[in-house]
């Protein structure tokens, strides 16, 4: 039986994942739902001294001074309202993912926040399952499957996947269960037709089986599920790789049906173009919240505007929006996680901190192609990744 505390992080995540495909934009969704929680946790809060723990003081404080320089730079550069709150509402996700939801959970209480994700997990596997089906029986093409069927938050199953992984190998009586959400989520994975979670998801087997092949290998259970896996893809990945949108997928390139990649060199030049017109200051501390990038001449975007707020690469996002400065100070805060999951690697924490990294990771690799850290959801993962990847988190959880 769940918590009540579950069914709610639980209903978060169902209507960001209902907002991605009926709200226009879809960020009122988000909004709504981050601004709930907050005001829930507020509530709880209201007579707890959490405020004054150190970490907290510190995150807090950078984040203070990154909203305050980036709103007088865009109130200075005449940035429209929309794309301001766009680019504030990622850092609000941060702060859902790294306070309100571990906060409304119970600070300590990691293992049933893993428990709850892998929940969620469970959910979103399903559904992407499900409209991938009906995409299949609509005869929908590769476009459309992903772009009109698939909901975007199959994004989010690399993810579970870790969750469950951490879970299974914390409670390896629990084989089956944890086994199954995960064949769920690399199931969900495949019928998305994602070729970069796809090689996530590879990326992420092949490092467990180098690392802990050997604890794999000798447990007879676990011996008999990855059995029973490899008779499944043996039987069906053949089918599955002959279908007319999986070969769309793997044949498309830049000059081909597949405009992305095209897409992608035509953002980059056009950011490079407009650093060269600015001069040195903007490449040194950027364009503030909202700023947009010209396109060239006669170039529109999938919209019809002749500017873009954001890059498929979230660390050139970065850098128009703060700069080179604000890239090597967003470098200094993953290495300062890192120096925390180094130290917790030989405490019993060591796998709720073995789950922040690769989070983390994940969400890393996502932003070099697919706005991993510019879109609300994935920057809320990456705000649960450092909560994870903090002292603080199991500060309670110690004294217990």
């Amino acid at each position: 039986m769940l918590a009540s505390r579950s069914w709610v992080v639980i209903a978060l995540f169902l209507i960001i994942t209902v907002a991605q495909k009926m709200m226009e934009p879809m960020y009122n969704g988000y909004f709504f739902a981050f601004c709930t929680l907050s005001l829930m946790v507020a509530w709880k809060c209201r007579y707890s001294r959490f405020i004054k723990a150190p970490e907290l003081n510190v995150d807090f404080f950078a984040i203070f001074l990154v909203l305050t320089f980036s709103v007088f730079l865009a109130i200075k550069m005449h940035q429209d309202a929309r794309d301001i709150f766009r680019d504030i509402g990622a850092i609000f996700a941060f702060i859902i993912g790294r306070y309100a939801i571990p906060l409304w959970v119970g600070r300590g209480n990691v293992k049933l926040l893993l428990q709850t994700l892998s929940d969620i997990g469970v959910a979103i596997s399903v559904i992407t399952i499900m409209f991938a089906f009906i995409a299949y029986l609509d005869g929908a093409d590769a476009y459309h499957w992903r772009g009109a069927y698939v909901p975007l938050s199959h994004g989010w199953l690399p993810y579970f996947l870790i969750v469950n992984i951490a879970l299974l190998r914390q409670t390896p009586q629990h084989t089956s269960h944890y086994g199954y959400r995960i064949f769920l989520c690399v199931g969900g994975t495949i019928a998305a037709l994602s070729r970069t979670d796809v090689l996530i998801d590879l990326f992420i087997g092949l490092v467990l089986l180098l690392t802990i092949g050997r604890y794999l290998f000798s447990n007879v259970r676990i011996m008999r599920k990855l059995f029973l896996i490899s008779i499944i893809v043996v039987v069906f990945m053949p089918k599955i790789v002959e279908l007319d949108v999986v070969q769309q997928r793997l044949t498309s390139n830049a000059e081909d049906a597949d405009p992305s990649l095209g897409w992608r060199y035509i953002e980059n030049q056009a950011l490079f173009d407009y650093f060269d017109e600015g001069g040195a200051l903007p490449v040194i501390v950027g364009y503030g919240l909202g700023a947009r990038i010209p396109l060239p001449d006669g170039v529109l975007d999938f919209d019809g505007n002749d500017t873009i707020p954001l890059l498929h690469n979230s660390y050139l996002t970065i850098v128009l929006k703060f700069g080179l400065l604000g890239l090597c100070f967003f470098a200094l805060y993953i290495v300062r996680k890192i120096r925390v999951w180094m130290a917790l690697r030989k405490t019993p924490h060591a796998i709720y901190a073995w789950t922040g990294s690769w989070i983390m990771l994940i969400v890393l690799a996502k932003g070099i192609i697919l706005q991993g850290l510019t879109e609300w959801s994935h920057v809320l993962f990456f705000g649960l990744a450092c909560m994870l990847l903090s002292f603080d988190t199991y500060k309670k959880e110690s004294n217990k």
